[in-house]
């Protein structure tokens, strides 16, 4: 087997008065975060990759858990796989930012290596090795930000749906680490920083039972599209935004209007597209997830849809909650 390069190894640092931790823990980490590695190759680069999971001997310090996530082979379609599959455009530039965010933990270093690695994927390249050495590198980053990021963001993303077993993984992972009594933190460096608590167990692996019991709240904001999907019948990749407030949203559209006059061609799509929209979300602890519009009252200028009454809502929405909002339009007068 190849020497393991440092964009191919994913650090489990467990924080523990002694530089031991029980069999059990060690192996069951290992495996469930070698099963959010394959997730993520079957899921989201669909199942390009051939890979496995090796260990990596410990160094000195707080208890190291080192794994190698090795690529062996890289499917000749891979390029078509990220773009045709639920990374939709994120292939290209948003998936290496939220991957690699940690600058604390991963440094510049490697947020430009998964970059790079990207690149190399989607490259006409033929270079095997490197192939391989690069889809190490954004499987391993993948891995780590999805054991350190908390659910309700992962859950807020477009391709959350492709990632539940991940998230069945995680759960499993975390309940592993607070098996053991001693335990009082974790973090995935080489370096003994700890990010993790133990208090963070239970929350930043939490799965939402009950989402779909959520009150959804329906509001009616200006949105500039920047990332459209125009094939309406393209499920894997939701339009992509920003609301007034300048915070990124991913939502579906579901004005059947708006599409018939896209269909007929009656609007004129632009780089960045001005909306006004009626939309409904769900609000979690910390940031709104699953925006649905409902209406597209303008686009570009161009008046499409009326809004909906509380009448109409019903049927769409069992329960909600409507949000004011007093925002002038784009296209108000000023």
């Amino acid at each position: 087997m190849q020497d393991i390069k440092e964009g191919q190894l994913l650090p489990i640092h467990f924080d523990l008065p002694r530089h031991v931790i029980p069999l059990q823990t060690f192996i069951d980490t290992a495996e469930n975060a070698g099963r959010i590695a394959e997730v993520i190759n079957q899921e989201l680069f669909g199942g390009s990759f051939t890979l496995e999971v090796v260990i990596v001997p410990p160094e000195e310090g707080s208890f190291l858990s080192q794994l190698g996530i090795v690529v062996t082979a890289v499917s000749i379609f891979i390029a078509g796989a990220i773009v045709s599959g639920p990374l939709g455009d994120f292939g290209s530039g948003i998936f290496e930012e939220i991957v690699s965010k940690d600058a604390s933990d991963v440094g510049k270093e490697l947020v430009q290596g998964v970059r790079a690695a990207f690149e190399e994927l989607t490259s006409a390249s033929e270079d095997r090795e490197a192939k391989c050495v690069a889809a190490s590198v954004v499987t391993v980053a993948a891995v780590k930000w999805i054991l350190q990021e908390d659910n309700e963001e992962l859950e807020a993303l477009p391709m959350a749906p492709a990632l539940k077993d991940a998230l069945v993984a995680k759960r499993r992972f975390y309940d592993t680490c607070k098996e053991v009594p001693d335990l009082k933190a974790i973090g995935f460096s080489r370096q003994p920083t700890f990010p993790i608590k133990r208090s963070d167990f239970q929350r930043i692996s939490q799965i939402a039972g009950g989402a779909d019991d959520d009150e959804w709240r329906v509001a009616i904001e200006n949105i500039t599209g920047t990332s459209p999907n125009w094939n309406r019948k393209d499920t894997a990749r939701n339009w992509k935004g920003a609301d007034q407030d300048g915070h990124a949203r991913f939502f579906i559209i579901r004005d059947e209007r708006f599409w018939e006059m896209v269909f007929r061609g009656e609007l004129n799509p632009r780089i960045a597209d001005s909306m006004r929209v009626q939309w409904a979300y769900k609000q979690g602890p910390k940031r709104r997830k699953n925006h649905v519009v409902l209406r597209v009252l303008e686009f570009n200028g161009v008046k499409v849809s009326n809004e909906m009454t509380d009448r109409e809502l019903r049927p769409f929405l069992d329960s909600f909650q409507q949000v004011q909002n007093e925002e002038p339009s784009f296209f108000d007068d000023p």
